[in-house]
């Protein structure tokens, strides 16, 4: 009876040493916050600078556009349109698109024209042939030179007076 008492013993002792290796692995998943309990920490810092691509506008130049004499009775939105120069350089392995918006106050007889310093008097423009609001980004493929105009219209409700006249805009570069 002695050696069957002993086998049972054997059994439990066996069952009980699983069941306890079963918890050591068990227990060994446990954690502390959000690591494992026992393993290792090692810090690590992510740095950079967040920042526009080396791209400029016209070497970052004022540019002037020079309308010379107009005469008002002749202002229809299409004499005396000029090129404005515009030149986007981005470094060779820049591959972003980027928008270009022409910033100014828009006139309140026009949305695509921005106010002079004469009344009933305001400068319209286009980019690539098309007429472009102001203060609205457009896409721009700035590998190929980019044609953009600007015309002198006036307002049909009113006449312009004589005189010198001027209109200030900003090219803004974006990336899209």
């Amino acid at each position: 009876m002695a050696e069957k008492v002993s086998n049972r013993m054997k059994k439990l002792i066996v069952a009980v040493l699983l069941a306890q290796v079963s918890q050591v692995v068990v227990g060994g998943m446990i954690t502390q916050g959000n690591r494992v309990a026992g393993l290792p920490e090692i810090p690590i810092t992510v740095s950079g600078t967040i920042g526009f691509p080396p791209c400029t506008i016209n070497g970052d130049t004022l540019t002037v556009v020079d309308f010379d004499d107009i005469v008002i009775e002749s202002i229809d939105g299409i004499r005396y349109v000029r090129d404005v120069p515009v030149t986007i350089k981005c470094p060779e392995k820049y591959n972003t698109e980027l928008t270009l918006t022409i910033m100014g106050t828009e006139s309140d007889f026009d949305e695509y024209a921005a106010i002079s310093d004469v009344s009933d008097f305001a400068i319209r423009f286009s980019i690539d042939g098309k007429k472009v609001k102001l203060n609205q980004p457009n896409t721009v493929n700035w590998r190929i030179p980019i044609v953009l105009r600007a015309v002198p219209i006036k307002n049909t409700k009113g006449l312009p007076k004589a005189g010198k006249f001027k209109t200030n805009i900003t090219l803004q570069l974006e990336i899209q």
